[in-house]
Order: C-alpha cells, then structure tokens, then sequence
C-alpha cells in the first residue's frame, strides 16, 4: 500500500478460498455457512482500478468478514485511511452503504447514498482483486495466477497462493 496516496480511497472485500474440505473432515471452522463450502477468509485491498494491494493472512471460512477484519489487523493498517466496503463491514470503521431497516424502507438520502458509495466502488474493482487472488485473474489484464509483480506485500499473497495449492 505503500504505492497509493494518503488520500486515495481503498476498497475492501472479503473472499473464500475454497479448500475443498468436506463434511467430517478435519477443519471444520473452516466451513462456510454463507457460500456452503469450506474455505479460507481472506481480506482483499484493491485501488478504484482494481490493482491487489495488500491480502490479510487467511483465517477460518466460517469467520465473517468484520471479525476476520479485526482479527487480521488490516483495522489497525487502515485506520487512517479512506476506506469503501461492503455491508459485510458495517461498525468496522469503514465507509459502508446505508442498511435498508427491518420492515422498512430506506428513506431518499439514504438510497442516494448508497447509489453514491456503489458508483464509487466502480465495475467490481474490489471483486477484480478479490478474483485476482481466487486465481481468476490478476485484476487488470485478467490473466490467471498473476496476481501482482515483486513483493510488496510482504509476501502475503504468496502466503495465499501457497495455502491454495496445499488444500
């Protein structure tokens, strides 16, 4: 994150990467109940063009993205910074859209809000950096497996692709 500005606005999205565990399996935190399969949960920083700037170290499938969010320290790394997430971050500290209340509506603000922060978060660049570290791609070119040049992030993202090939 060292290449991005002060300033720049991040976006956070968390990820499972699937590890093919099945039931009955050792590893059972390791099953998530949202995608119904186990994995790892992974936090994934891109900028608004979709370039993988940093990767958290993975925790459990069955952790949800707030606690991993926390748990990882990525909280502490970003606290300072202007950061877009999804509703999976609500009360982390990051700018996330307006939650429509239980039996309710959201009123005319709040759906210009949200309208507001999803133009922000663009095409998915934040799912183009999680998909850069499922494999899919590398976020920009779509090339698989080539998920970022040199070692800028400490080597985490080697970390990540590492615990792939071993599951």
């Amino acid at each position: 994150m060292a290449e991005t500005e002060a300033g720049e606005r991040l976006l956070l999205d968390g990820t499972l990467l699937p590890t093919g565990n099945r039931a009955g399996q050792q590893g059972q935190g390791l099953y998530s109940g949202k995608r119904h399969k186990a994995g790892m949960n992974v936090q994934v920083i891109g900028d608004r063009w979709g370039r993988l700037l940093d990767v958290s170290d993975p925790t459990p499938g069955s952790m949800h993205d707030a606690r991993s969010f926390a748990t990882t320290g990525l909280a502490a790394l970003l606290a300072d910074r202007a950061v877009l997430a999804d509703l999976g971050f609500l009360g982390c500290g990051v700018s996330t859209p307006v939650r429509k209340p239980p039996g309710g509506k959201l009123c005319e603000l709040e759906k210009v809000n949200n309208r507001a922060h999803a133009s922000v978060r663009g095409g998915g660049a934040d799912h183009r950096a999680a998909q850069a570290v499922e494999g899919v791609g590398d976020g920009v070119s779509g090339a698989a497996g080539q998920v970022s040049q040199g070692d800028p992030d400490g080597g985490r993202v080697g970390k990540v692709q590492n615990l792939r090939k071993a599951f």
